[in-house]
């Protein structure tokens, strides 16, 4: 029944499947991408911010928007960063990582340790130091640490370019200049009462050390700026907008975010973080603490939701004899949280003619019950399909023929027969079927868009609408529904307790006269006129 649910499932598209069945066990998938925290950073013997000289820190890596961490067996490499004031962050001279696994909660998870990392700039009350974590090759998403007697930045004195390249460099140095805040009028207030702020951000090249010169004036690559609260990940707050300025007879660049949401600050107990990404540019940026008092203080650590141990991913196609017929239950399991599943089915040499899709939820499980509606003896093609949350890149496929068995009887069903086709459209024998459970009549234009479906009893009960109510219509002298995805139109109504609809590509007016034109006539008739079409 090619595309005869298009319609009805109201422009979900259509996937095509490798057939083949899953491989044995593999290893966990990698993820792609990462929450990177930090949840501890420990003093050594409890010293004070002003004696303290070396620290140890602790970070949890989870999957993207929850607390599972990734797999025991992740190997990526964690980097710590670290900027003191308002430079530029910086990875240099950080201790080497060391992985291990702790059971807390019940559950087993790899922690990564930086040991004896060096403190002691925030030792004099003016400095303050800003430390995150990324990892190699995975799209990193990290909480800020601030480590200081008074972690908030000051920058009374923005720095400025000795001059400016015109050439764009492969790195820069992504200077925060002015956090300016404000209320909804423009005018300044102090941290506890502004609800907005201006951000201005300065590029300086990286790529030649010691040079302070700012990039050109021609430079056009995207500014992001990122702001985080809290312990929490950095969010994208935008992109900013370029103008030109000059200072000390140097004419440069600058890029300025306004009225960044900064309102939540205004709680004592709550900082926000900056800092800046440069697209396709790598970007060693400050990190702008706002706040009215910006240090980190230890946080309960994270608990995560389940251990790090996988299961091998994998998909399951388990048929049984549901109330109404045939039923799959299609089960993906052991993938990332938030994966995107589809599944699809349909006559064995046809095209699917449904889909069914959804994420893995956080336990890297997604279930569907599916039941196939179709003829007695017909042999249906149940297939699943796995894709990567950041693309189509297929993890794992699998597909299976199931033949379906006895449907579940409606005496009352009546078997109609269109007495007239709009459009020149015709039986399309190879997809249309009937029996004590339900039917469906395929009709069709060759060469053309034009297409339409009857359907009674179990196959009609199989379409899916949408949540919205459709509109009112009258066919038959009774009361339905229309629906459309503005391709076409699917009607549903129902008669003496059994349903019926039609779907297809026709007009709404056409879908009602050939709903009008339909006569009701027996089963032996039904398969009799289908033969001789």
């Amino acid at each position: 029944m090619k595309r005869i649910l298009l319609f009805a499932l109201f422009a979900l598209a259509l996937v095509s499947l490798a057939g083949a069945r899953p491989a044995s066990a593999a290893p966990a998938v990698a993820p792609t991408t990462v929450d990177a925290k930090i949840e501890i950073v420990w003093p050594h013997n409890n010293a004070s911010v002003s004696q303290a000289r070396l620290a140890n820190i602790t970070v949890y890596l989870f999957e993207p928007g929850t607390l599972r961490t990734v797999p025991c067996d992740f190997n990526g490499t964690v980097r710590l960063w670290r900027a003191l004031n308002n430079n530029p962050a910086s990875n240099s001279g950080m201790p080497t990582v060391q992985k291990r696994l702790v059971t807390r909660g019940g559950f087993t998870f790899p922690v990564w340790d930086f040991n004896d990392v060096d403190v002691s700039a925030a030792a004099d009350g003016v400095n303050k130091l800003y430390f995150y974590v990324t990892v190699d090759d995975v799209a990193t998403n990290f909480n800020v640490w601030s480590h200081g007697a008074d972690a908030r930045t000051y920058l009374p004195q923005p720095q400025q370019p000795r001059g400016v390249l015109g050439s764009t460099p492969e790195a820069v140095n992504a200077r925060i200049q002015v956090v300016w805040p404000h209320d909804r009028f423009g005018q300044q207030q102090p941290v506890n009462r502004a609800t907005l702020a201006n951000v201005t951000v300065a590029l300086f090249h990286a790529t030649i050390p010691n040079v302070n010169n700012s990039v050109g004036t021609g430079f056009n690559r995207r500014v992001l700026l990122y702001k985080a609260l809290n312990n929490g990940s950095m969010e994208l707050v935008g992109a900013g907008v370029r103008r030109t300025t000059s200072q000390g007879g140097v004419t440069y660049p600058v890029w300025d975010f306004n009225d960044v949401d900064v309102s939540q600050a205004r709680d004592p107990l709550n900082k926000v973080y900056f800092r800046v990404l440069v697209e396709d540019t790598r970007t060693f940026s400050t990190l702008w603490s706002h706040g009215a008092d910006a240090r980190t203080y230890f946080p309960t650590p994270d608990q995560p939701t389940g251990g790090c141990a996988r299961s091998a991913p994998a998909v399951s196609l388990d048929p049984y004899q549901g109330a109404s017929g045939t039923a799959v239950r299609v089960r993906a399991a052991g993938f990332p949280a938030n994966t995107n599943v589809n599944a699809v089915a349909g006559p064995e040499n046809a095209e699917a003619i449904g889909i069914a899709n959804g994420r893995t939820n956080a336990n890297g499980v997604w279930e569907f019950d599916w039941r196939i509606t179709g003829g007695t003896g017909q042999r249906w093609r149940v297939s699943v399909l796995t894709v990567t949350s950041g693309g189509q890149t297929p993890i794992r496929a699998q597909s299976e023929v199931f033949t379906i068995t006895g449907q579940q009887a409606h005496p009352n069903l009546r078997y109609y027969w269109p007495t007239t086709i709009p459009q020149r459209m015709s039986v399309v024998k190879g997809e249309s079927w009937a029996d004590e459970g339900g039917y469906a009549l395929s009709l069709a234009r060759s060469n053309t868009q034009w297409r339409a479906t009857l359907l009674g009893g179990s196959a009609a009960e199989g379409i899916r609408l949408p949540a919205s109510p459709g509109s009112a219509v009258t066919v038959r002298g009774l009361n339905a529904r229309a629906y459309t995805t503005g391709a076409g139109y699917t009607i549903r109504w129902e008669e003496n307790g059994e349903l019926y609809a039609i779907t297809g590509s026709l007009s709404l007016d056409d879908t009602v006269a050939l709903v009008n034109g339909l006569e009701s006539v027996s089963l032996s008739t039904w398969q009799r006129r289908l033969s001789g079409s």
